[in-house]
């Protein structure tokens, strides 16, 4: 197995589903785009199918792993400011931890390969150790 997502440019379409703080869950769908370059840039939507839409945008600017595995990475969110995080491969996993800078915000994603061309993930984020949301997806990579 050889990882795909965040290792190779392409760009992924998701669906899930997100649960806000109340566990009440809400269809999601989602698109993100890799590019490798100095820094990998990770640019990517999650738009909640609800009335009215809500829509969370995020840029991950992640160092690229090298012969570790395990790298950093940082993002300007615009709700929660600016994030700091690692992510590391563990077997057919891709986890990573977050905090934001003044340190209200910490978070967890676990993405689990099942194919070149899909992931598995999970995810929560917290303030000041509260759950605030969680979600799950089904990554596609896009033909």
């Amino acid at each position: 197995m050889k990882h795909t997502y965040l290792f190779e440019e392409a760009t992924w379409l998701a669906e899930g589903t997100y649960f806000d703080e109340e566990g009440k869950g809400t269809p999601f769908t989602g698109r993100t785009v890799i590019r490798h370059g100095t820094v990998w840039l990770v640019e990517g939507t999650m738009d909640l199918q609800r009335v009215p839409p809500v829509s969370f945008h995020h840029d991950y600017d992640i160092v690229p792993f090298t012969s570790r595995d395990a790298t950093t990475w940082i993002s300007e969110n615009p709700a929660l400011g600016k994030l700091t995080g690692q992510f590391a491969v563990v077997g057919a996993w891709i986890l990573s931890v977050y905090h934001s800078e003044d340190g209200r915000h910490q978070g967890a994603e676990s993405l689990q390969y099942i194919a070149a061309d899909r992931y598995e993930g999970v995810g929560a984020l917290f303030v000041e150790g509260a759950k605030l949301s969680s979600w799950h997806a089904v990554l596609h990579r896009e033909s």
